[in-house]
């Protein structure tokens, strides 16, 4: 064969090999990659702080997503020989999920049925309503799949762990980090808000300390935010119910890679044992000081179901702490005291109008059971002790009751087949797997993988449970939170 002099050679073992440059492609595709890996873990440091800085990530994160995907494909069918019999476009479309590192994702057939659910629900309303046609139902239908943009956090979040396996460890670090720091903050944040407020509204006659208030103003606006009455901790966030149901899910991560020992994968500080166990103490705290009701029911079983799902020791240990936190809190933070004592004297309008909104829920559903009455059609509903800042309630106050009522009986159905499909990959995940003949660092990255499963399974249990109380399924930062982590999934360990 003749070999042009300029041809860069080769010698492995003995035979002469040409080495071909790199494609360009190649090089912008793998900087993409790196790239991607960044921005998903600066994805996750903003998670537990600004829901306006998660849409702005979440839209560049997609738009990566989307990007890399065509370059990979477009380099896949390239790398295709020429062949007769088989088309470069049927290859790319049989490989797509592949191609697209979307290849083992366990959620995404589940995902994709409650989203063609809603679709179905608002196509039917649209045709069925006075004035309606098909192309009013497939604009309602459309506008109802929009409401559900926080989903496309799991495909973008699986493909950049798959393309870019360093953002699997760091971006989890990086998330407990912050939302630790958040919990911390958690006791302290009604008196300093409210300090800061006093501050903004009279500032100091001391000129240097008045410019120094003037200047610090939109930053501490900022961090007040909006609603300065809450007693209960909101952290980082603005609603106690965000905070609350986030945290959740992070104490059951967290629990899970210390009692597993998964935290030793995680990088730099976090693979240290005081810093596994500093964590969810400060997870803890903050859930506490978050006095959602909701969020320590939906605490409790989620820590047995984790404990139970390692062994009984460790779940009877874990009943003990949960009674003596519990004991703790009671007595010594006033919080906790104000938010249970109600409960026993009858007095508590949250209850109340939860049974109110609990009844005008059902009443809706039975009016369209089928396909309901629209996902983004949940009328406002005026009970007593409502939202003081709306006077309204635009929620069912209850996952299933909102889903049933929204999209009836087909959106429930698929509802409900997306959390068995969770709920039965995590627990054969969380199963132990054989650590014999492994080497030091390939028994971490599998109990740090197995810590992921059964810290989700319980954290899907934790919001569940609150789910009866709460419409946490609608809540921005819990749902972005929850469909990022299970992202770090695949369906074998």
């Amino acid at each position: 064969m003749n070999r042009h002099l300029s041809d860069p050679i080769s010698v492995s073992g003995g035979s002469i090999q040409s080495l071909s440059p790199t494609p360009p492609s190649r090089n912008v595709l793998t900087g993409l990659k790196l790239f991607q890996g960044c921005w998903l873990v600066f994805f996750a440091f903003w998670m537990p702080i600004s829901i306006t800085a998660l849409w702005i990530g979440l839209g560049v994160g997609t738009g990566l997503w989307i990007l890399v995907s065509a370059l990979s494909i477009k380099e896949s069918v390239a790398a295709v020989p020429e062949n007769e019999n088989l088309s470069k476009f049927y290859l790319a479309k049989e490989r797509f999920l592949s191609i697209a590192g979307l290849s083992g994702a366990p959620f995404l057939f589940p995902l994709l049925v409650f989203i063609l659910a809603v679709l179905a629900s608002g196509f039917y309303i649209g045709c069925s309503d006075p004035y309606g046609s098909v192309m009013k139902g497939l604009w309602v239908g459309f506008r109802g799949i929009a409401t559900l943009q926080t989903f496309i956090v799991y495909p973008w979040a699986y493909q950049t762990f798959n393309r870019a396996p360093f953002a699997r460890t760091w971006a989890m670090a990086t998330l407990l980090a912050v939302g630790s720091l958040s919990s911390f903050y958690a006791p302290i944040e009604p008196y300093a808000k409210l300090f800061m407020r006093q501050l903004i509204d009279n500032p100091p006659t001391d000129l240097t300390s008045h410019w120094l208030v003037v200047l610090a103003t939109p930053l501490m606006k900022w961090i007040t935010g909006s609603r300065v009455d809450f007693l209960q901790g909101t952290g980082f966030l603005e609603q106690p119910m965000s905070f609350a149901g986030q945290m959740q899910l992070l104490l059951m991560l967290a629990l899970a890679l210390f009692l597993c020992g998964g935290y030793k994968a995680l990088p730099a500080i976090f693979s240290k044992r005081w810093m596994a166990v500093l964590v969810p103490i400060a997870i803890i705290l903050g859930i506490v000081f978050g006095a959602e009701r909701s969020a320590w029911l939906g605490t409790f079983f989620g820590v047995i179901i984790l404990c139970g799902s390692i062994s009984r020791k460790i779940l009877l240990r874990s009943l003990l702490c949960i009674v003596v936190v519990g004991a703790l809190s009671y007595a010594f933070v006033p919080i906790v005291k104000d938010r249970i004592n109600p409960l026993f004297t009858g007095e508590d309008a949250s209850v109340t109008t939860r049974f109110e909104i609990w009844k005008r829920s059902f009443e809706l559903f039975q009016k369209k059971p089928i396909f309901g009455n629209g996902i983004r059609r949940f009328p406002h509903i005026y009970v007593n002790s409502a939202m003081p800042d709306k006077g309204f309630l635009d929620h069912a106050h209850n996952n299933y009751l909102h889903i049933l009522a929204t999209t009836g009986i087909v959106g429930f159905a698929a509802y409900l087949y997306m959390l068995a499909a969770i709920f039965t990959t995590t627990a054969k995940l969380s199963r132990s797997g054989v650590l014999e003949g492994l080497s030091e660092k390939e028994a971490d990255q599998l109990k740090y993988k197995r810590s992921l499963a059964i810290g989700l399974l319980a954290g899907t249990a934790a919001l569940c449970v609150s789910g009866l109380f709460e419409y946490n399924f609608g809540t921005g930062h819990v749902r972005l939170t929850y469909f990022f982590l299970l992202a770090f999934l695949s369906r074998k360990i």
